[in-house]
């Protein structure tokens, strides 16, 4: 017996510095201002089943979650006050019920103290940040292809497609006379790499069925 009444002291002794501590963050956090608030607040809940209010717009602090109540800051905590109806935090009041003890046997913070109200810290302010500046393109240097000995039924979709095997062609432009008819030459425009690459392995080829002349204009 002399046991189990040393244990129940103990536990008693523990709810009192708990709930002391408790309620007076809970009340200096949620301490009305003389002043008029009009202000939208929520409920917030921590894992102690805790309940405090918040600004709505405001981030909230590490550990707390939103109950979904929302209102004035007097309507935030006339709702705290109905559903808060035990001041112990979660981990005391389930090492109490192994204990046997009651929340009777936890002595609750005297009402003729009125804690001083506590402003809530506000987050630093920090300058927006300014959009990057758009990255401009530098288009790659070009080079112009002579592609001469065409066929006259050669058509600028036949160079463009035979070219683009190497890349990207940026112009195609079959050399005609004055009555429109193809002079069997045309200038092909791309990358420099690119290009050079097509003359290579172009000059010489076989293109409706006459060997084609594939250059860089000198």
């Amino acid at each position: 017996m002399s046991k189990i009444f040393k244990i129940g002291i103990d536990w008693t002794k523990l709810a009192i510095v708990l709930v002391l501590i408790c309620a007076a963050f809970s009340f200096s956090v949620m301490a009305q201002d003389d002043k008029e608030d009009n202000g939208v607040y929520i409920v917030v809940v921590n894992h102690e089943e805790q309940y405090s209010i918040w600004l709505h717009d405001k981030e909230l602090p590490l550990g707390w979650t939103k109950t979904g109540f929302k209102g004035t800051k007097t309507e935030c905590l006339n709702n705290i006050k109905e559903v808060w109806t035990d001041m112990r935090p979660q981990s005391l009041r389930k090492k109490m019920e192994a204990a046997g003890l009651t929340e009777a046997q936890t002595p609750k913070p005297p009402e003729s103290v009125k804690p001083e109200p506590v402003d809530t810290p506000k987050p630093a302010e920090t300058a927006p940040d300014k959009p990057a500046p758009p990255k401009e393109e530098v288009e790659p240097e070009t080079v112009r292809i002579f592609v001469g000995n065409l066929s006259t039924d050669t058509t600028e979709d036949a160079l463009r497609e035979l070219f683009e095997q190497f890349g990207q062609v940026k112009s195609v432009e079959i050399e005609t006379d004055e009555d429109g008819n193809s002079k069997g030459t045309a200038y092909i425009e791309m990358s420099v790499a690119e290009g050079e690459e097509a003359v290579s392995t172009l000059n010489g080829k076989l293109l409706g069925g006459k060997k084609i002349t594939v250059k860089k204009p000198e």
